[in-house]
């Protein structure tokens, strides 16, 4: 029938879409799909542990006791949906492009990363069940509340990043920035002058800088702190945080006959994120 019909368009654009364009922070972290329950083991974790010398032939085997973890994703269910008054809208709506399916792939896609931000700043469940909890590290939070984003900061936790065995070069670090923290990058010398070999922006975007990679996005997304003077800047490796992934985006249009047979169009995704490395997890205390 026509709703069948309908549905599994909006279905179909839906997903194309989302294919084509993900959330602004998924290809930045490590991702897990397929995954059941109500909550699921992100990553059994060992300590670093250190090799020992041989100094004899007969020396006894080692048993170093290394410690292990585990990490859980918790997820969340989020959804969008509208009533539509009529067949015309659903036509064109529905289509590559249309506004309903551009205003779902749109929500959608903040959710995803709002819940991925829940989980780099938010309490994190640890523990053989899940049981325990963790909070952000203090001491990854640089704290400077007189400035904004300098290149002093990034250089800071550059700096701290291979202090902790990080290897330049063998993962991406993401630095999460609104737009006044671009600006505040574009009116460093150091940043922006052709003396120093770097193209400022491409297509318009910020170009990496020093081995980071810069996402922009709305100021409403990040966290802040000291009664909201303290915008929060999200750092983080792409192995250091993870998303799992319940059931991704779909969405489908039913027709409500408590609505006169007009006709619902809704869609949903379930997820949760957690962080997997404290160490390389990094907040920047920035001046509004």
């Amino acid at each position: 029938n026509v709703f069948e019909l309908y549905s599994l368009k909006f279905k179909t654009n839906l997903e194309l879409m989302l294919q084509q364009k993900t959330s602004r922070l998924e290809t930045t972290i490590t991702t897990e799909t397929g995954l059941v329950g109500k909550a699921a083991v992100a990553a059994n974790q060992v300590d670093p542990v250190e090799a020992q010398e041989v100094t004899s032939s007969k020396q006894d085997t080692p048993i170093l006791g290394a410690t292990y973890h585990k990490r859980w994703y918790v997820p969340k269910s989020e959804d969008w949906g509208d009533l539509v008054d009529s067949f015309d809208k659903i036509r064109s709506g529905v289509e590559i492009g249309g506004p309903l399916l551009e205003s779902a792939r749109m929500a959608l896609r903040r959710f995803k990363d709002k819940a991925i931000l829940n989980g780099f700043y938010g309490v994190n469940r640890v523990g053989e069940n899940g049981d325990q909890t963790v909070t952000f590290k203090p001491g990854n939070i640089i704290a400077d509340a007189s400035t904004g984003l300098t290149l002093a900061k990034l250089m800071t936790i550059r700096e701290r990043l291979i202090n902790s065995d990080f290897e330049p070069g063998e993962d991406k670090i993401t630095v999460v920035v609104s737009g006044r923290e671009s600006s505040a990058l574009l009116d460093d010398i150091k940043y922006t002058s052709s003396d120093f070999g770097h193209p400022v922006l491409d297509n318009g975007k910020l170009k990496s800088f020093m081995g980071f990679d810069f996402v922009e996005m709305s100021e409403k997304r990040f966290q802040y702190a000291n009664a909201d003077t303290l915008r929060q800047i999200p750092v983080y490796t792409k192995k250091a945080l993870a998303l799992g992934i319940w059931a991704d985006i779909e969405g489908w249009i039913e027709k409500r006959v408590d609505k006169k047979g007009n006709p619902q169009i809704y869609a949903k995704g379930t997820w949760g994120a957690t962080r997997l490395d404290e160490e390389q997890c990094f907040i920047i205390n920035c001046k509004v």
